[in-house]
């Protein structure tokens, strides 16, 4: 295992991770039971708020705003719901593990397994989750134009692309194997959705402003550009791109994000 993985490593950046939050908000709770560390930049504990970061999506700039720099403990921009709340629980498990300081033991004080778990879980629940989707047909457009990750588009046509689609995540260097958009949003072994406000990228300026109204600790956040190939297809322009088995082939593939967040071509 590299360094980089070690457990020297991880204790080196969580020290480093507590001291580079300590300007942050207070979640409430002192810091000495629960510091402020950054687990990872789709979680900010101070604002009890997670981001579900799906590539091609107008992420990069959600990220920008709402991430804390870092290091991180898990240093991964896209990851799933339901390993942000397995990283959730491995960080509450953690915190729990310091805590008999007298004999005998006060049980209000030391949890059992269970008890560590439905705390975890409950505070999982309470947390503003929230995610940013696009319509599949600009979305794949960007996926075969993209300047960074895996780039293809000068080794074969778009038509040649579609026809070999298989993932929301081909073409991403960073994520695990994900079908569609939704499928970073879903619990383990079912289709419910985990993240309750699902922003659209088409309409984020509008989605942003009713989501502050709900949640004022997020009226912070922006509808600024990042990472933006003007040649990728947001707006109406990419439909100028598709065949007719090229767009058949997208409509297989991401069949369930096209009824989930009611998108056509």
């Amino acid at each position: 295992m590299s360094d980089r993985f070690s457990s020297r490593w991880i204790r080196r950046a969580l020290r480093r991770s507590t001291r580079s939050t300590s300007g942050a908000q207070s979640s409430g709770e002192e810091r000495g039971k629960f510091p402020l560390v950054a687990l990872n930049e789709a979680i900010r504990l101070d604002l009890n708020a997670i981001y579900v970061a799906i590539p091609k999506t107008g992420s990069t700039a959600i990220r920008q705003q709402f991430s804390h720099r870092g290091p991180f403990l898990l240093p991964a921009p896209h990851l799933t719901i339901r390993q942000l709340e397995t990283l959730w629980h491995f960080w509450n498990m953690r915190e729990s593990l310091h805590r008999n300081l007298q004999f005998p033991t006060n049980p209000k004080i030391v949890m059992s397994d269970l008890e560590v778990l439905e705390a975890s879980e409950a505070r999982f629940q309470s947390t503003v989750r929230f995610a940013t989707v696009r319509n599949p047909f600009a979305r794949t457009l960007s996926l075969w134009r993209r300047r960074e990750g895996i780039q293809v588009q000068h080794e074969m046509t778009f038509h040649e692309f579609c026809d070999q689609l298989a993932y929301a995540s081909d073409t991403c260097m960073w994520p695990t194997r994900n079908q569609c958009q939704v499928d970073w949003l879903t619990g383990w072994g079912d289709s419910t959705l985990q993240v309750p406000n699902v922003l659209r990228l088409e309409n984020l300026a509008k989605d942003l402003e009713a989501f502050a109204k709900e949640f004022p600790q997020m009226s912070f956040l922006r509808n600024n550009e990042a990472n933006v190939n003007h040649r990728s297809g947001i707006g109406r322009n990419y439909a100028e791109a598709y065949s007719v088995s090229a767009r058949q082939a997208v409509e297989l593939v991401f069949r369930r994000d096209l009824e989930t967040f009611n998108y056509e071509f």
